[in-house]
């Protein structure tokens, strides 16, 4: 029993490594292709970040995901975009422009990925702990 009880983990071990293994594997091989064009791109994270922020957001607020994974996509391409003008057609210092571009982007978190948290307001009173409806108290003399 317990041999199998192992076995069992150890195959949802390796699945589940390789279904949350999978994107920073794609980030890895744009990273090679990038570093082997001569540009050092340090931001592959950042731009997977905000791809998943922008992704989820969008998904969440439209309750459509195939419109989130666009959003997602554009958005990661865009910072890449930005990035790629910066570094190849204006010759900019690549670690320089990616800590700039990074900066910008780290003060302004609640612009790309609202909070998706939404308070209610209660349709009948309630008293100040959150309990139940708010009763008469009776008065004492």
């Amino acid at each position: 029993m317990t041999s199998r009880l192992g076995l069992d983990f150890f195959i949802n071990l390796v699945a589940a490594g390789l279904a949350r293994g999978t994107p920073i594997l794609f980030a890895t091989l744009g990273g090679i292709i990038t570093e082997r064009s001569g540009v050092m791109n340090l931001g592959i994270e950042g731009m997977m970040l905000v791809g998943a922020m922008t992704a989820f957001s969008t998904a969440r607020s439209t309750n459509n995901a195939l419109l989130g994974v666009c959003t997602g996509m554009l958005a990661g391409a865009t910072l890449a975009l930005a990035y790629a003008i910066v570094v190849v057609h204006l010759r900019a210092d690549q670690v320089e422009s990616l800590m700039s571009l990074e900066g910008a982007l780290s003060r302004r978190p609640r612009v790309l990925c609202p909070p998706t948290t939404v308070v209610r307001k209660p349709s009948t009173p309630h008293d100040r702990y959150g309990n139940g409806a708010v009763q008469e108290q009776p008065h004492h003399r």
